[in-house]
């Protein structure tokens, strides 16, 4: 099975291709050109839009599950695993110097407190993604990822779905099902050129 943005790529490559080939056909006319130009368009526009929101949707329910694996309660945790988990992001939510939190951190692996090890985790991963902010959040990260491998292998997996805007501006382009231009010229235009 074709994922939605195989698809959509294949998709927009056609039309772009079928479009390209409708202008360069000098049997047709202009209004001849545009009028299988608004037929291929009204095809290809709608299940473009279709796969977009199936991309779409895909890439937040599979970031939304791996953030939940990564930063939410791990399985089988019981109601006063909640309670300390909640009560640990909390705490560690105020923290404004990675610093700070990597003491917090520390301590929390040599007491054995996993939740608030964990919650220490979530903080300053969210806080790497902030650009201007202190390297050090990225090293507490690090740091959390050597201890626990496991989480690293996820993390890799979140980020590998991370696209920065720039590339998926780019991919977006290239999915893009354009109108083409010569739909929004007036017929009166086609009959004053043919005269």
């Amino acid at each position: 099975m074709t994922s939605a943005r195989q698809e959509l790529l294949r998709t927009a490559d056609t039309y772009r291709r079928k479009v390209a080939a409708i202008r360069a056909d000098d049997t047709l006319s202009a209004k001849g050109k545009r009028q299988q130009l608004d037929q291929l368009y009204k095809e290809t526009e709608p299940r473009a839009a279709e796969l977009r929101r199936q991309m779409d949707r895909g890439q937040y329910q599979s970031r939304t599950a791996l953030e939940r694996k990564l930063f939410g309660l791990p399985a089988g945790a019981t109601s006063s695993d909640a309670i300390s988990y909640r009560d640990a992001l909390d705490r560690v939510a105020a923290i404004k110097d990675p610093e700070q939190l990597g003491e917090l951190m520390e301590r929390a692996h040599a007491s054995g407190d996993d939740m608030l090890l964990r919650a220490g985790f979530a903080h300053a991963y969210r806080q790497t993604r902030n650009p201007l902010a202190s390297d050090l959040w990225g090293g507490l990260v690090a740091e959390y990822v050597e201890q626990n491998p496991a989480v690293g292998d996820t993390l890799a997996e979140l980020e590998g779905g991370v696209v920065s805007r720039a590339q998926d501006l780019t991919d977006r382009m290239n999915m893009s099902i354009g109108k083409p231009p010569e739909l929004d010229v007036p017929e009166a235009a086609d009959e004053q050129a043919a005269a």
